[in-house]
């Protein structure tokens, strides 16, 4: 075991620090010391501290384990912060994460009390002497981190209003106490600048910005990046101007109502053949009596996008405002921004889950119908085989790596798939250095060894996935063009009708009285055409040609290893290697999770990734057990909650489908999105409780509810990016995003400055908000800048969300710092701004305000316990809302369709059940704090609340077998004992009906309509099975299909704004890039013939790095990583500056010269790629993930993904 004093000393022995760091920021170490022996020795000392710095000291050689690797995580002890010894800056290079070395001298930690407990307590084994007992668990406010989608929680110290010291929780059972450097760095935010005094932290520039946090007597100081009071940047302007609040948000609600009543769309004029269609009622009259084949809605072929529409059909919408962010918001935050933006009609509504996460979860709910699966860290501890995808957890979440140590010494394996030597990867038992951009490939591969060696779990499969199911004639792949049947390029859009399954008729739905589905004929449920479930052919010996099973074989052949190892760049006995150890979790008695990272989805085709992961594990039987399952890591607490709560294009509040322009009608919504079975089947009961909540005593059957009162997206979906690149929007919010500072959004300054007005909450500065400054003239920018500083996530009270699904709920431990607010007080504020303005003035359609319900407030202020009321849902004419007397629903059981629930987020019921204490947080299932685990298997179910119904492992019916025994007693989850179910995790799936036992069956995914596990799925666009294409922009070509990209995802190019094709329609580029000969690709790949990755910001992480001196030393700017071989062909050194660029534009910053990286093998040639890391610092701290002009702007239409991480570049001397 490396421990700490070892690497001070190893440190000490190569260079002290300061020098060596000073040397590397000036580019002054020459390639003869880098390359001599004390160099060597210095990275060897600057990778033990970067694992020091994450909370990990291991000791792995090679891919062999040599000996349990020691886990020290930092944490048990108070952190508070010392003066430092040495100065940082932020500016400089860091030479490689490992520049972390700076250690207890410049953070202020001190390593002999972060690790001496780990230390004392080894020391002590084998002999008498016991361990120093712990200390007492430290009193004070307990909050949730949010700054990554563990669910750790912190105990603050508080004094004089200021955090000044941070402690593990130690009764938090995920966490265990512990704490990683972020956490640490909490009370930077406090901390005035060395050598200044309170008064010399104010800011005399009238900016807002400089940690004034004087505003009333006894203040205290804050971090001098922090944002303290509204500012404006008036059009024209070079300068801020200082802003009342009261000011500011009267201009802020003017704007939203002007813009708002010149460009409000009641209605669009229809096609003729709407017209020719309508009778009437002016409706499209419809004829039920065919219901046809399967088709893209799921359970017939009728378009009713095309057909379902009234005259001038009416939309309720604007255009012209947009929101982006709010990803990070607590979740009563992001309901009551979803609401008010839906109400004024916006419809041009993103978040920072474009990022990646939303392409993980359309992946992955296409195939298990779940967008957000298991992640809980305690779960790793029951696996048998790890599988890391693009995920670098010992540096993104290091206080996960306990559990999988835990494993370990249980006796599973870490395989870690990532072309960068990682320090995950550095521990993992195997590592496989993929080429950039193959993860399809290498999963598709992993699928085909699985098959072929009968390493899959049959009973399994043929149970619990659509394995059996035979599928359309037409169904069929082009390997030699690389499309699958139905490719239309006119449209750059597929036919999905072949991917559906051979039917036997249909079976309708029973609405007898005593029926499954008798609700639908009560009073009260408005009417629509109810869905027949078709009867699929099914082959239970799985040798028709037609099945699922025989087509994913066939489709599968040419992912043979030679193939997949040529094409991933990796030797072929290592991948060999990899699979074995992976696919023999699907023995019975196995288990294998996948933890999925940013690496794997943000690419093109991110979603099919994501599917083809998801589809491994269906194979192997790892869905639905202890130790299984499938999780995202990426992205930061909520986000996993913000698509789900209505922040999202195509997205209602309840994780419903957000109405089109071709739904126009309740009615026609429901025949649209209904399903036949499973979950999807019950949508009405979600929408018309949604409605109820959001209308209040407005919404009545009479007018659907509301419904008509909804702004309906553009066929096809709104596009955020879009409409603010081609000047489609006049106005914008940012809450707590940075645009132009993310290397994932493909922003511009430019781009932002075709808004009017833009208002950006934030607490901190960020590029979005002074892109004005970096431009020639800024009196030709004419946007109106807004910046209202926001309270941070532990100034709030609030329902944090982690990564597991796992919601937990803390008060505010501080007031928001000067004159900070929190967001849910601002939204509150324009809110009763703009409802006023219409109540006096009127306006542009002035229902949707008037009539919508806003019964939050008390005593002047949004009260965040009756947002949990409406997001929990209740029912109607049993609750007193003013006397906060209320029948809360206990689940989502509880909803119904006649009017008589009201629930803002049906996903979400039963967070806040308990009405006898309805206005106490500790009392609701959300606010517990039980860390018992009776299970054994790291459920904790007393600890918050999991949503959906406090569901620990998704799927879990496929815990146990058909008989709905366990396949292995040992990790039992739920038994049927004969006449019922004994459940040790909440249900996953229907267990009783009107108060009867349900027996089992295969219903084991009641997500998707089949409720089962999809193997070939028909839910998303760009292809049916999981099919490895190269990135936009790629130094190979295709070795396993014709096409060089997705045509999807070509197409999406060919479309984006300033593409050729723009006018909508695919046009030659499509077919040239679609050529055999490639011509047009050949060209980029010789002006710019090296891979390029990025390993940015979201943005988000460089505000945090503005606030914190810590944070900014760990990452002070950008830099590119490279292998030897390439900086040897260059010409350059670690030190040196380099620049990057493409046609796209260029970016320079230091190299950092490693053998994290290696070339791979390109044609009959050596091939490189660069990692282009970190983010450097504009003004006033605000970070700049400068990277993200260099990758290309087009979208993919499915899961919003971009490569980022797979583009062409060419690099030469600064």
């Amino acid at each position: 075991m490396v421990r700490f004093s070892d690497a001070l000393r190893l440190g000490g022995e190569c260079f002290q620090w300061e020098k060596t760091r000073r040397n590397l920021i000036n580019g002054q170490i020459s390639a003869v010391i880098v390359d001599n022996l004390w160099a060597s020795r210095l990275r060897r000392a600057l990778g033990v501290f970067e694992r020091a710095h994450d909370g990990l000291l291991c000791e792995n050689e090679g891919s062999k384990r040599q000996g349990v690797n020691r886990l020290a995580l930092a944490g048990r002890g108070p952190v508070r912060r010392r003066r430092s010894s040495m100065k940082l800056t932020r500016r400089g290079f860091l030479a490689g994460a490992g520049a972390v070395a700076v250690g207890s001298a410049a953070w202020g930690l001190d390593p002999n009390r972060a690790w001496a407990d780990e230390e004392a307590a080894e020391e002590a084994a084998g002999t008498d002497e016991a361990p120093a007992e712990e200390p007492a668990a430290p009193a004070g406010p307990v909050v949730v981190c949010e700054e990554c989608p563990g669910a750790c929680t912190l105990v603050l110290d508080v004094e004089d209003g200021r955090v000044a010291a941070v402690h593990g929780d130690g009764a938090n059972p995920f966490s265990e106490g512990r704490l990683c450097l972020r956490a640490q760095a909490l009370t930077d935010l406090w901390k005035a600048p060395e050598g200044t005094t309170e008064d010399d932290a104010d800011d005399d520039s009238g900016n807002g910005a400089g940690g004034n946090d004087a505003a009333s007597e006894g203040a205290t100081t804050t971090s001098p990046g922090r944002l303290t009071s509204p500012r404006v940047r008036r059009a024209g302007s070079d300068a801020w101007e200082d802003i009342s609040w009261d000011r500011a948000l009267d201009e802020i609600a003017n704007l939203v109502k002007d813009t708002r009543d010149a460009t409000f769309e009641e209605s669009i004029e229809g096609t003729e053949a709407d017209d020719e269609t309508q009778g009437e009622t002016g409706f499209d009259e419809w004829d039920w009596s065919d219901r046809g084949g399967y088709g893209d809605d799921g359970y017939g072929d009728n378009d009713y996008s095309a057909r379902k529409r009234p005259r001038g059909v009416p939309v309720m919408r604007t255009r012209a405002i947009g929101s982006f962010g709010g990803a990070r918001l607590v979740a009563e935050e992001q309901f009551l921004l979803a609401k008010a933006l839906r109400s004024w009609g916006v419809v041009n509504i993103d978040s920072e889950a474009a990022f990646g996460r939303r392409a993980f979860a359309a992946g992955v709910a296409a195939t298990l119908g779940i967008a957000e699966p298991d992640g809980l860290w305690s779960d790793i501890a029951n696996t048998g085989c790890l599988l890391t995808l693009g995920a670098d957890v010992a540096t993104s979440q290091p206080l996960s790596l306990r559990w999988i140590e835990r494993a370990r010494d249980a006796g599973a394996l870490w395989i870690a798939v990532d072309p960068l030597r990682s320090a995950s990867a550095e521990m993992a038992d195997i590592h496989v250095p993929i080429r950039p951009g193959t993860d399809i490939a290498f999963l598709g591969g992993l699928a085909k060894y699985a098959m072929d060696n009968s390493l899959w779990q049959p009973e399994y499969v043929l149970n619990f996935t659509n394995a059996s199911y035979l599928m359309d004639p037409a169904f069929s792949f082009d390997a030699s063009s690389g499309a699958f049947f139905g490719w239309d390029p006119m449209t750059g859009t597929y036919d999905k009708t072949s991917w559906g399954y051979q039917t036997d008729g249909f079976d309708t739905w029973n609405m007898r009285f005593d029926g499954e589905f008798s609700w639908v004929r009560g009073e009260g449920v408005p009417a629509w055409a109810v869905p027949s479930q078709p009867r699929c052919e099914r082959n239970i010996t799985l040798q028709d040609p037609a099945c699922a099973w025989v087509r994913l074989q066939e489709f599968l052949a040419r992912y043979d290893l030679d193939t997949v190892a040529t094409v991933c760049g990796v030797e072929r006995s290592l991948l060999e290697r990899a699979y074995g150890a992976f696919a023999a979790t699907g023995a019975v008695e196995g288990a294998g999770k996948v933890l999925a990272g940013p690496g794997l989805v943000q690419h093109g085709t991110g979603a099919q990734a994501a599917r083809a992961a998801a589809v491994v594990q269906l194979l192997l039987g790892n869905i639905g057990v202890p130790g299984g399952g499938i999780s995202y890591l990426g992205g930061a607490a909520n986000e996993g909650l913000a698509d789900a709560m209505g922040l999202s294009p195509d997205m209602f509040c309840g994780d419903l489908p957000w109405p089109t322009e071709g739904e126009t009608t309740l009615q026609a919504w429901l025949e649209a999105h209904t399903e036949p079975a499973g979950a999807g089947s019950l949508r009405s009961r979600a929408l018309v409780s949604a409605l109820r909540e959001w209308w209040g005593e407005e919404a009545a059957f009479d007018n659907d509810y509301g419904y008509d009162w909804l702004p309906k997206a553009p066929t096809g979906g709104a596009s955020f990016s879009e409409a603010l690149r081609t000047g489609l929007l006049q106005g914008c919010f940012l809450w707590g995003a940075d645009l132009v500072g993310s290397a994932s959004s493909g922003v511009t300054a430019d781009d932002v400055g075709r808004l009017e007005w833009l208002v950006v909450t934030d607490g901190s500065p960020n590029l979005t908000a002074t892109f004005w400054e970096r431009v020639e003239d800024p009196s030709q920018q004419q946007t109106t800048v807004f910046q209202l500083p926001s309270a941070l996530g532990f100034e709030k009270a609030g329902i944090r969300a982690s990564g597991g699904r796992l919601l937990q709920h803390a008060a505010a431990a501080v007031e928001p710092a000067a004159e900070s607010r929190t967001d849910a007080a601002i939204i509150g504020d324009v809110w009763e701004r703009v409802f006023n303005l219409y109540d006096t003035k009127g306006g542009a359609a002035t229902d949707p305000i008037l009539k919508a319900r806003w019964d939050y407030v008390t005593s002047d202020s949004i009260d965040l316990v009756k947002v949990a009321w409406a997001m929990n849902g209740y029912v109607v004419e049993d609750s007193d809302w003013d006397g906060g007397e209320l029948v809360l629903l206990e689940g989502a059981d509880g909803l119904r369709a006649d009017g008589s629930t009201a629930c803002g987020a049906a996903f979400l019921a039963g967070l806040w059940s308990n009405g006898a204490s309805a206005a106490d947080a500790a009392e609701q299932p959300v606010g517990r704090r039980d860390g018992a685990d009776e299970s054994g298997l790291g459920l904790f179910p007393g600890w918050g609340f999991t949503w959906p119904g406090n569901v620990r492992v998704r799927g879990n019916r496929a815990s146990a077998n058909l008989a709905g025994q366990p396949w292995v007693r040992e990790r039992n989850l739920l038994t049927w004992e004969g006449e019922s179910w004994a459940c040790i995790d909440a249900p996953d799936f229907p267990i009783l009906r009107d108060g009867r036992w349900l027996e089992p069956d295969n219903q084991a995914f009641p997500g998707t309509w089949e409720q089962v596990g999809l193997l070939v799925s028909d839910r998303l666009g760009d292809g049916p099975v999981p099919e490895h294409y190269e990135p936009l922009e790629s130094p190979l070509n295709n070795r396993l299909n014709g096409a060089y990209a997705s045509p999807v995802l070509l197409a999406a190019a060919a479309k984006a704004p300033g593409a050729a094709g723009d006018d909508g329609a695919v046009d030659a580029a499509v077919a040239d890039a679609l050529a055999p000969d490639y011509s047009s690709m050949q060209a980029d790949r010789a002006a710019y013939p090296i891979a390029a990755v990025i390993n940015g910001s979201d943005g988000r992480d460089g505000a945090r790095r503005a606030l914190s001196e810590t944070l900014a030393a760990a990452e002070p700017g950008c830099f590119v990583e490279m292998s030897a071989s390439l900086a040897r062909i260059r010409g350059l050194a670690t030190g040196k500056w380099a620049r990057v660029f493409n046609e796209r534009g260029s970016a320079e910053a230091p190299v950092l010269v490693t053998d994290r990286i290696r070339p791979f093998q390109c044609e009959d040639n050596e091939g490189h790629y660069v990692c282009l890391n970190g983010m450097t610092l504009g003004d006033e701290g605000a970070a700049a993930a400068v990277w993200g002009v260099l990758a290309p702007a087009a979208e993919s239409p499915v899961g919003a993904a971009r490569d980022v991480k797979g583009f062409l570049v060419d690099i030469e001397k600064a």
